[in-house]
């Protein structure tokens, strides 16, 4: 257990402060993506089988619930997958400060110096596009999935729903 908190450890201070910013937008980013998995396969499927056609105002003002229900928090997905290669990025400039500052104290020749720069600069970029990558393969199939759930619920309650289509 220590082993693995060392290597964690290490991994952050290997790859300098804007790692943690990376791993804060991860986390709440994943706490998103796992709330709206959690109410697609449980909450949203209680909700469906209990389900009686009322009349049209209501049935209409539960399809505007739940629609308002499905979408909430994919815009801060996105935004998420959108910053978290651009803080990947930062971490690669503050990571070539410190190689560029190491050359200009000791000069080009001690390659030990420049490696955790070096590692500063290449880390941050891959955990930003880990953390944008697997954003977006789960957003993409929770967008798929809300315009398949709205669709069909509009048909069992006999509301014209237009969806969004893509240009």
């Amino acid at each position: 257990m220590f082993d693995f908190l060392y290597t964690i450890d290490t991994f952050i201070e290997r790859g300098g402060d804007v790692l943690i910013i990376i791993f804060i937008v991860a986390f709440a980013m994943w706490s998103v993506i796992l709330d709206k998995l959690f109410y697609h396969f449980f909450v949203y499927k209680k909700k469906i089988s209990l389900l009686k056609i009322q009349n049209k105002q209501l049935n209409k003002i539960f399809f505007l619930y739940t629609k308002n229900k499905i979408e909430n928090g994919m815009n801060f997905i996105k935004i998420s997958i959108m910053v978290a290669p651009l803080l990947g990025l930062l971490g690669t400039v503050t990571g070539m400060i410190e190689v560029f500052d190491t050359i200009s104290i000791l000069g080009n020749s001690d390659a030990k110096a420049m490696s955790s720069g070096i590692s500063q600069a290449t880390i941050p970029t891959m955990v930003g596009m880990s953390v944008a990558l697997s954003g977006m393969i789960f957003k993409t199939y929770l967008e798929q999935s809300n315009k398949k759930k709205l669709r069909l619920l509009s048909e069992k309650l006999h509301i014209e729903f237009k969806g969004k289509r893509r240009k």
